[in-house]
């Protein structure tokens, strides 16, 4: 049943059935109060935020703070650093010797750095990021962006539903960045926009050890969440050929 707008459960129920989803969508947003019973970093340990999304995917809630160290560009991602570290465009190809290996996801420094150039700060809005399934949101509390987990079946049936009822074909944008970037911060540049875009993501090869082969994310704002939301009715996920897909592994493939 089409859920009523701000019914966050009755949403999160809607898009698991039409989707055909393994595990919950989820959202975030920023709160000046930590979560009781809520997973989270040590302080000042240096992890990725992905370990813990994949707990969330499966019910939990977690939450991350200024005090977390992150990688080397987490806290700016989350906007809990105004800038990325110094000497990225080295970290992002070729590292410094005897001090700092490089990723080679860029061919000289010089490249690194005009790419993370690009990388827009929006600052944190308060002083938690907490992320939850999407249905313990409510209308008084939204997530700021939603944030789905699927395989190429499912992305394939979001990119779609997202340009639906909206002129052109770019609705979803890919860009070269980190995973946390693709899937926190352009969803919080796109939701301060006038037409905002959709995000999918994570496909960072630093954060794919952390998610299956088949999964990759797609970020959307809570606004454009909705919007998606209403179409479904009248759209091809009612019908032949996404009925015969939804909710297919990879091991379901005819060959």
């Amino acid at each position: 049943m089409e859920p009523k707008q701000g019914d966050y459960g009755g949403l999160e129920r809607y898009l698991v059935q039409t989707l055909g989803l393994d595990d919950h969508p989820i959202g975030f947003h920023y709160t000046n109060s930590p979560p009781e019973g809520a997973l989270t970093v040590t302080r000042k340990s240096r992890v990725c935020l992905y370990p813990f999304l994949n707990q969330v995917r499966k019910g939990k809630t977690a939450y991350f703070s200024r005090e977390w160290k992150a990688c080397r560009g987490g806290a700016f991602y989350t906007g809990y650093k105004k800038s990325l570290m110094k000497g990225v465009g080295k970290f992002l190809s070729t590292g410094i010797p005897n001090l700092m290996p490089g990723e080679r996801y860029k061919k000289n420094p010089e490249l690194g750095e005009e790419t993370a150039a690009l990388m827009e700060y929006v600052p944190a809005a308060a002083d938690y990021l907490v992320f939850r399934p999407l249905g313990a949101f409510t209308e008084h509390d939204p997530p700021e962006a939603a944030v789905i987990f699927g395989n190429a079946d499912v992305m394939g049936a979001l990119l779609f539903l997202a340009n639906y009822a909206r002129p052109g074909r770019d609705n979803v944008i890919v860009q070269f960045s980190s995973g946390c970037y693709s899937l926190l911060t352009e969803p919080r540049v796109q939701a301060r926009r006038e037409v905002p875009q959709a995000v999918l993501g994570s496909f960072d090869i630093t954060c794919r050890p952390y998610l299956d082969p088949c999964t990759m994310t797609f970020s959307v704002p809570n606004g454009m969440l909705w919007e998606m939301a209403a179409e479904i009715p009248e759209s091809f996920l009612v019908i032949d050929p996404w009925m015969k897909v939804r909710g297919r592994s990879s091991r379901g493939v005819s060959r």
